[in-house]
């Protein structure tokens, strides 16, 4: 999954949407709720947030601080369709890259983060996720 291409042809939010791919190196135990309260932040500072994150057959799509403005999404809908009744309200897109596969950035990638701890070992982790996003913008 890249950071552009599934929201391609979507309609905008109420503010120009953002697309901020997320590399995740080693956090402390529980990783997604670090990565849920950086959405939450980024919620808060700067308007509604879709965090995506794609693990094995299954994509978790998660609002953050939408407010009133929940969308209705049928249980059976498609990712595609989710995306869209998602997207009127969003201000910014959080994509978790996928872990097991090299780093890949598409154009229409506003933003790239690293989230990391803080001891040695992430340093490192964090050096060698940078590289890597590195050689993949060298790449485009």
């Amino acid at each position: 999954m890249t950071a552009a291409s599934p929201f391609d042809g979507l309609p905008g939010g109420w503010l120009t949407p953002r697309r901020t791919l997320l590399l995740v190196g080693n956090l402390p135990v529980m990783s997604a709720l670090w990565i849920s309260q950086y959405a939450d932040r980024e919620a808060r500072e700067n308007g509604p947030v879709c965090l995506v994150r794609e693990s094995g057959d299954c994509v978790q799509i998660e609002l953050f601080r939408a407010g009133s403005r929940l969308p209705t999404i049928r249980p059976q809908a498609t990712y595609e369709e989710a995306l869209r009744a998602v997207a009127p309200i969003v201000s910014q897109w959080l994509v978790v890259a996928r872990q097991s596969e090299p780093v890949e950035i598409s154009h229409g990638t506003d933003d790239i983060v690293v989230l990391t701890g803080s001891d040695q070992a992430a340093i490192v982790a964090a050096y060698r996720l940078v590289k890597a996003a590195h050689d993949a913008i060298e790449r485009l």
